[in-house]
């Protein structure tokens, strides 16, 4: 069962890079198939919280931000979806891809009842009165919530040694996102990002955990899914190389995160 739900959630995460990323080479890795299968148990709800930390360039977001919200809109299309990132520009090219993927025949042929009836650069509405609503860390979500949110990077690299955007980027995670689910119970928040300082939000987030000792049964405590150094392929074209795996070690940390590592190999 586990094999092959891990099997239908990377080829429904393949067929969307297929849709947005169509000149571009996909190359099948063992980190997109964990990744694929974690997000899918985002979406059945037996995940409801969730930090992934990865490199850069490895489709965090297009798994996180476009896949998973067009799987879980196809599923359940009168659901709300917030996802957020650290710029209105990033975020909006998650909304682009997005709107390109459920237009698609194939994804229309296999979700017959998810159908946009408005689409605007932040939000886009489905005949059900479901949504998707993209915005920013600066932006706002006043009178705006979702049972399933998606953090994806939500600190830019270059601000990552700012104090003050650090806390920012914490306080409106506090203040603001944790009242923005539509039911607290079966509500997801799903944090994707690059580690880029070890008080980033995924920093805060494992401390608070463990800070207030949350057991592993605990909905509010964030499991932490981290892919370590070169674990995945880069599938930028003009790069000739990837990062293979040869050697690959999953294990529990003591902190409750799963860490995976692999060495570093270039063809």
């Amino acid at each position: 069962m586990l094999r092959t739900n891990i099997r239908r959630a990377s080829c429904s995460a393949r067929r969307s890079f297929g849709v947005v990323r169509p000149n571009t080479q996909f190359k099948p890795n063992w980190h997109l198939e964990a990744l694929a299968h974690k997000l899918s148990q985002v979406a059945a709800g037996e995940v409801k919280r969730l930090i992934v930390t990865m490199p850069p360039r490895n489709l965090k977001s297009l798994f996180a931000s476009v896949a998973l919200p067009a799987w879980f809109l196809g599923h359940n299309p009168s659901e709300r979806v917030v996802t957020v990132s650290y710029s209105d520009q990033l975020a909006r090219t998650h909304a682009n891809d997005f709107r390109r993927l459920v237009n698609d025949p194939i994804y229309q042929a296999t979700f017959p009842a998810m159908r946009l009836a408005r689409d605007t650069d932040r939000e886009i509405v489905t005949t059900m009165r479901g949504k998707r609503y993209t915005t920013s860390i600066e932006g706002t979500l006043t009178g705006l919530g979702g049972n399933l949110v998606i953090i994806d990077d939500p600190l830019k690299q270059d601000d990552a040694h700012s104090e003050a955007v650090r806390r920012r980027a914490i306080e409106w995670y506090r203040s603001t996102l944790l009242s923005r689910p539509d039911d607290k119970q079966v509500a997801r928040i799903l944090l994707v990002m690059q580690r880029v300082h070890q008080d980033d939000l995924a920093g805060y987030l494992r401390g608070v955990d463990a800070g207030e000792r949350r057991h592993r049964s605990d909905p509010r405590r964030y499991p932490h899914l981290r892919f370590a150094g070169y674990t995945c392929l880069d599938v930028r074209p003009a790069r000739r190389h990837r990062f293979d795996v040869r050697r690959r070690l999953a294990h529990r940390r003591g902190d409750g995160s799963t860490q995976i590592k692999a060495d570093r190999l270039t063809a």
